[in-house]
């Protein structure tokens, strides 16, 4: 079997280890770091920080729509295609997430019990990662 050492740290992560001095990828900001560690079901702590983290980028997605519809540097001939390329780039985004976390990552744990705490880890890190990056782009607007 081919080892995956970012998998494996991910899945640490994911149950609260620490790898390092830094938060757990599950640790929301302003509560118990690694709270899904001693949680009674670890999956279900876990598919509610996802579900969380779903709801940042539909936030900041919002955020990124209103700030290009108001944004004095684009012009009006060019708003249509701003917004256009926005929702362009969220649904490859999205395709992009399904492949990932839902193909690619349970690969390297086929048969294993941390496949869905894996799931779970990489859609809350991924969707973190979206919600700044159209946090960005409101800001830039």
């Amino acid at each position: 079997m081919r080892r995956r050492p970012r998998l494996a740290a991910m899945l640490l992560l994911a149950l609260g280890g620490t790898a390092s001095a830094a938060p757990a990828l599950t640790d929301i900001p302003g509560e118990t770091p690694g709270q899904c560690r001693n949680a009674d079901d670890p999956v279900l702590c876990l598919s509610k920080l996802a579900d969380r983290s779903e709801a940042h980028v539909r936030s900041a997605l919002h955020k990124a729509r209103e700030a290009l519809k108001a944004s004095t540097t684009i012009s009006d001939d060019g708003r249509p295609a701003a917004l256009a390329t926005l929702e362009r780039t969220q649904t490859a985004w999205q395709a992009y997430l399904k492949a990932r976390c839902e193909g690619e990552v349970p690969v390297a744990f086929t048969g294993g019990t941390g496949r869905n705490h894996a799931v779970m880890t990489c859609i809350r890190v991924h969707n973190e990662r979206r919600a700044a990056e159209l946090s960005d782009l409101a800001d830039m607007s």
